[in-house]
């Protein structure tokens, strides 16, 4: 029911016009705001790797069900690889040393799971190999008494072509190496969430940092602090920490006196930086670090420059206003009111255990732009009435009445829109809509609350002076407003809509190409030649693995490891889908067999088969142990590794396909050779499988291959969640909208003139992504559901104008809409370009995601203020009873 003018005098006006009520909400609204500053200031980044996974996929039900066995997909990666051809291959004493330092580097960083740490120096990296009288030896690549000397390399040469390395751990042309860990999900000693940034940071610095600067920074305390005398070293960094150290503290580990863990805290305003030489400095080495955390840490990196965009976004919008209003203290009021809405918004999410994640740093931008456009609505028509000869005081409690119902109306729209964006199953989605809906909470509050106060207590010096900028102001808009009307008669609403039509077509073409997932090569967070991007490209050159892998769980009876027919079909497995497009290499359990059971027969190329006989399988798979991640402790799953040459959509889904096909054809296959199997059995074992019960009696069935783990296990199931979800989602925003507005103004026609334009504009934006190579992913998914908010904003205040004149004042559609245009039209209208202008130095953004966001979002700004300002009142012409 749409509350009247009545109403709104008994339950709000008093709190803020009455001098009692008035007083107490400054008082609450104040004190709220303090507390919310000290709450956003203690906001810290919270990125995790679980918040990206579609927990309730099949995908991770088998991810998780054998996490444990397989690792997870958490994982970095640190490349050294040798630039100069002079160097000649990794076995010399300098590129040793080097890879020894980053391997303990990175096995002692915090948040790195030390259990699944490789390199070919760690002890889980071995050769396997047939000696004399019939037995095998098992070593270590590198030898556990490791000296250099020309003969220890040449038997390190020699150990890295028995391990089956190359590729892996070793480049392809031997001139590289790597070290591959994965990242633990929660610190082991404070239960919190690995701190992903400090992952990054350590490794960029100790590692790529150590090995390829030429100095380095010690920090010294100048004098004495807590227990540490003036002198102690504090820190050791490989790049300049400049003025950065004054702004953060630095952690000591030490023990106590007793011999227990401590931690102090240095400020770094206390320490001294000396510059000295770095003995670990290696020229001609490159360092190249890729990996989930190292994504987080360069947008983190990257969180100065756009704080920088925002500053430039206020300061442009604060001219823009100022310009537009002629008046220093009007421009700052819609500023000062965004301002304090993004500090309310960042304090509660503060408040209420969320931090912030680097990927919802534009959730913050439009909940100012939203504050923005409400605000700059708020100051214009109160400037109005104080031109027609109101005083402050009345002139706000009139523009409260006027705006407060339309303002309540869109924002109260704008949470139930963005609620709807949880209704995908992803963490990180999730809490970007409560993000939102937290920050429309606070313009509620400053928008409608303090706004209305600061304007009542506001004098205005030269009245005179202020009214003679508004008729100026007025005359030199009523030319435009009179062309502009012409879109309300017949023949031109006819063409307009008929010219929206054909784009909407058009669009609704284009985006059948939008992609679901990535859409290049590379991280899309970050621009195609970023560090990290020119380092996952350099690793992809010269080794058969990144990061990029999926991993595929072959599931049977226990013990399946020792019988043919199982690890058959495995190996067939493996085969297919390393003929696959996009596939680099893989590797899985029938691979080593081979290679040990031929062995047997002094490495003979003939005999490098799976043996059919069970006891020969049992020496073949023997030395294989379970932290290979080849088998698990009764072999009952045998994972496969697919490397893949990148993780775009196109290649994720090309690769989940072939799996799918194999396994259903397999497994028709082996029901048509063994027609005692128990097809609906076999399916009955595979739930209980699933749900983690035991089977207690082996069956026939075929080997099951599960997706899947792996990191683009994770993208897969992620893409595939969006995908299913993205449609649902948009017609529940839509739907929310329809329903809200027609309980608002009780009108079909009304839902008609501010619903369509949104409509259209979202069609628009989802063929901008297809023709500008925008995935669709977690990213960039609710920026066109949040984005709706602003042509939320912008239809209701058009339209409830519109149809006040209409129906109030009694005047015909032309009439009504040149009001409109004079009354609110020219804040929707300033609102948009204002916008817009702020939001394109996104994209000169050093992160690609917030190019491409920057981009989406000037479309939405500029199309969405068309659609209400041009398309609402033609639509109006044809679907109003009386125009």
């Amino acid at each position: 029911m749409r509350l009247n003018a009545d109403t709104l005098v008994r339950v709000v006006e008093p709190a803020l016009f009455a001098p009692r009520g008035r007083r107490i909400s400054v008082v609450l609204l104040v004190l709220m705001t303090m507390l919310m500053a000290a709450q956003a200031l203690r906001l810290e980044p919270d990125a995790s790797f679980a918040k990206t996974v579609p927990s309730d996929h099949p995908y991770m039900k088998v991810f998780e069900q054998y996490r444990g066995d397989v690792g997870g997909a958490n994982a970095v990666l640190v490349a050294l690889l040798q630039d100069d051809p002079a160097d000649g291959e990794i076995y010399n004493e300098r590129f040793l040393a080097s890879l020894k330092l980053a391997t303990a580097e990175v096995e002692f960083t915090r948040g790195i799971d030390r259990t699944t740490l490789s390199s070919i120096f760690t002890r889980n990296v071995r050769f396997l190999e047939v000696v004399e009288n019939g037995g095998f030896r098992a070593e270590d690549v590198i030898p556990a008494d490791y000296a250099p000397s020309p003969q220890m390399f040449a038997l390190i040469r020699e150990h890295v072509g028995k391990a089956g390395v190359i590729g892996r751990l070793v480049a392809n042309d031997q001139r590289g190496a790597l070290v591959h860990a994965e990242v633990l999900e929660r610190d082991p000693e404070t239960d919190a969430g690995t701190d992903l940034v400090h992952v990054a940071e350590h490794l960029e610095d100790q590692v790529r940092g150590q090995l390829t600067s030429p100095d380095k920074y010690v920090l010294r305390l100048g004098r004495d602090y807590a227990h540490l005398p003036a002198g102690s070293i504090v820190a050791e960094r490989y790049s300049d920490p400049g003025w950065r150290r004054w702004w953060r503290d630095y952690a000591v580990h030490d023990r106590d006196e007793v011999g227990g863990k401590r931690v102090v805290e240095v400020p770094g305003r206390l320490l001294t930086v000396e510059r000295v030489d770095n003995p670990a400095y290696h020229p001609g080495l490159s360092v190249h670090i890729i990996g989930f955390a190292k994504v987080v840490g360069d947008v983190f990196a990257a969180s100065a420059q756009v704080a920088l965009f925002f500053v430039l976004t206020l300061l442009g919008t604060f001219v823009a206003l100022w310009v537009y209003l002629r008046d220093l203290r009007l421009a700052w009021l819609p500023m000062l009111c965004a301002i304090v809405a993004v500090v309310w918004e960042l304090g509660l999410l503060r408040s209420l255990g969320f931090g912030l994640d680097p990927f919802a740093i534009m959730v913050p931008f439009l909940v100012l732009a939203i504050s923005t456009s409400h605000g700059v609505q708020y100051v214009n028509v109160w400037t109005d009435e104080i031109a027609r000869g109101r005083a402050p005081f009345e002139a706000s409690r009139q523009t409260f009445r006027r705006l407060f119902i339309p303002g309540s109306i869109a924002l109260i729209t704008n949470v139930a829109g963005f609620l709807t964006i949880a209704l995908v199953p992803i963490g990180v989605i999730r809490e970007m809509s409560i993000h939102a809906c937290l920050g429309m909470l606070a313009v509620i509050v400053t928008n409608k609350l303090m706004m209305p106060i600061w304007l009542s207590r506001l004098r205005v010096r030269d009245l005179d002076a202020l009214r003679a900028r508004r008729a100026r102001l007025a005359k030199a808009g009523e030319a435009l407003w009179q062309r502009m009307a012409v879109v309300t008669t017949r023949p031109v609403a006819a063409g307009l809509l008929s010219f929206a039509a054909a784009v909407l077509a058009l669009s609704w073409h284009l985006q059948s190409g939008r992609i679901t997932g990535d859409a290049q090569t590379g991280v899309p967070e970050l621009r195609p030649d970023s560090v990290y991007n020119r380092d996952s490209r350099a690793i992809a050159a010269h080794f058969d693995i990144a990061t990029d892998v999926l991993t595929v769980i072959a599931e049977a009876d226990p013990w399946s490891c020792i019988e043919y027919d199982a690890l058959e079909q495995i190996d067939r497995f493996a085969w297919h889908l390393r003929n696959v497009e996009g596939v680099r290499s893989s590797r899985a359990l029938p691979d080593v067999a081979r290679r040990v059971y031929a062995g047997f027969w002094e490495g003979h190329i003939k005999q490098q088969v799976l043996p059919r006989n069970r006891d020969s399988l049992v020496l073949a798979t023997k030395p294989v142990e379970t932290r290979s991640g080849l088998i698990n402790v009764d072999c009952s799953a045998m994972p496969v590794y697919l490397y893949t040459a990148d993780h775009r959509a196109e290649t994720i889904r090309r690769i989940t396909a072939a799996v799918h096909r194999f396994n259903q054809a397999n497994a028709d296959e082996f029901y048509a050779a063994h027609p005692e199997a128990d097809a609906s059995a076999c399916a009955q074992r595979l739930a209980l499988r699933r749900s983690g019960e035991v089977a207690q009696q082996p069956l026939a069935c075929p080997v099951h291959f599960a997706l899947a783990s792996g990191n683009v296990g994770v993208m897969a199931a992620t893409n595939e969640v969006i995908e299913a979800n993205e449609l649902r989602t948009v017609l529940c925003v839509y739907a929310v909208i329809g329903v809200l507005l027609m309980l608002s103004y009780r009108s079909l026609a009304g839902v008609v003139i501010i619903g369509l334009p949104l409509f259209l504009v979202t069609i628009f934006a989802n063929a901008l992504m297809a023709v500008a190579g925008i995935g669709l992913k977690v990213a960039t998914l609710p920026v066109v559901t949040l984005a709706v908010g602003i042509g939320v904003d912008y239809g209701i205040y058009v339209y409830d104008v519109l149809r006040h004149q209409l129906d109030d004042a009694r005047q015909n559609l032309r009439e009504a809409y040149i009001a409109t245009l004079r009354q609110t039209g020219k804040a929707v209208i300033f609102t948009g370009l204002c916008l817009a202008g702020g939001v394109f130095a996104w994209l000169f953004s050093g992160l690609q995601f917030q190019r491409d966001m920057g981009l989406l979002l000037v479309v939405m700004f500029l199309a969405n203020m068309l659609g209400a300002v041009l398309l609402g009142p033609a639509i109006a012409r044809w679907v109003l009873a009386r125009t």
